[in-house]
């Protein structure tokens, strides 16, 4: 059937959208009224991690508080789907039985993103000048999009509701491992994952330590983008999550075909750390195949491997004692380093906004 909308339903969705995670395979939605409010029942179906089956209800609108929202997840749990239909069916007719009437129904399987092992390619460092010199001419064939302080990471959403944050280094370690979110990341994930129908995300980004901000995406909501051209795909992924953007946080950022002079607009000591830029046609980073990546290049102030070091002390990482540098240029890498490895790493600026080098490495 279609989906009812209006904005009093609307609005009691809404209230729905804190229990919504990737597993629920099935849900009907039934709609009552009274006589000054509406009323909602969300019977849903999900898929546990062991192959179970369990049922759930959600009620908006049917306590004292006419603005209270119920979840029961586990009104039965079942091996076998079909016990789970049954169990869902005898609570439809019990809601349509007290004047219920349906207003939305879904259905779809959940989606294993990360069962299979991704490659990747790495962005290629360029100089600004450098690649303003050899490029300028040329300008429409690339996106860009100016990139604040971070570490260049893979945030996914599993098939469970499960999140993580990894260095792209670690893009193939389960979402337990090397996990580096933090709550206000967690709190922009969750968002995402609370829309109505969502499978799973797999986003490409730059994260500070607090703050993720996006960059593209190989999967998100329940699209797949891995093959769909960068000029496509985030005009897609803007329509999907922009609404989420966080006050001075987490947040997509756009991109955009430029002058290239704008390629130079990377600044020492502001919030723009470096640009990236791909080719409008490229293929999101990580993909089954290596040969089939397009990672695109990210450009910074000065020739970085010139001055990168492998010191990494209490979190930070040093630059090499023989080079002859004004400015005092260290950079933290949010999470554990012991078992850094900063020449793989690919960062870009500081996380405390101090008077710093933009580095990228």
């Amino acid at each position: 059937m279609l989906r009812k909308e209006n904005i009093e339903l609307s609005k009691a969705r809404r209230n729905f959208a804190q229990h919504m995670k990737p597993n629920i395979i099935k849900y009907v939605e039934l709609e009552g009224r009274s006589r000054r409010h509406i009323k909602l029942t969300r019977i849903v179906i999900s898929e546990l991690p062991d192959g179970q089956f369990t049922v759930g209800v959600m009620r908006y609108g049917q306590k004292i508080d006419t603005y209270s929202c119920s979840y029961v997840p586990d009104v039965g749990i079942y091996s076998q789907r079909y016990f789970a239909e049954e169990k869902l069916n005898e609570i439809l007719t019990i809601e349509e039985m007290e004047g219920f009437e349906v207003s939305d129904e879904y259905e779809a399987p959940i989606q294993n993103l990360f069962d299979k092992r991704f490659e990747f390619g790495r962005l290629n460092a360029s100089n600004n000048v450098a690649f303003y010199g050899a490029h300028q001419h040329e300008h429409h064939r690339f996106i860009s999009q100016p990139i604040p302080a971070g570490l260049h990471v893979i945030a996914k959403v599993d098939a469970f509701g499960n999140m993580a944050i990894q260095d792209i280094n670690f893009a193939n370690k389960p979402l337990q491992e090397s996990n580096l979110i933090s709550q206000r990341a967690e709190s922009y994930l969750r968002s995402i994952m609370s829309v109505d129908g969502f499978r799973g995300a797999c986003l490409e980004g730059f994260f500070d330590g607090q703050n993720l901000f996006v960059v593209d995406a190989g999967y998100l909501h329940d699209q797949c983008f891995a093959d769909t051209p960068l000029k496509d795909r985030l005009e897609i992924i803007e329509g999907l999550i922009t609404k989420f953007d966080q006050p001075d946080g987490c947040r997509f950022i756009s991109g955009s075909i430029n002058k290239p002079e704008s390629w130079m607009n990377t600044y020492r000591f502001g919030r723009n750390k470096g640009m990236l830029l791909r080719e409008t046609n490229s293929k999101f980073i990580l993909q089954l195949d290596p040969t089939q990546s397009q990672p695109g290049t990210m450009l910074s102030e000065s020739n970085v491997s010139t001055y990168i070091g492998g010191h990494v002390v209490d979190g930070v990482l040093s630059l090499r004692n023989e080079v002859q540098i004004k400015e005092r240029a260290t950079i933290r890498y949010p999470g554990k380093t012991s078992g850094a490895l900063p020449f793989l790493y690919r960062a870009i600026g500081n996380y405390a906004d101090e008077q710093e080098q933009a580095l990228l490495f």
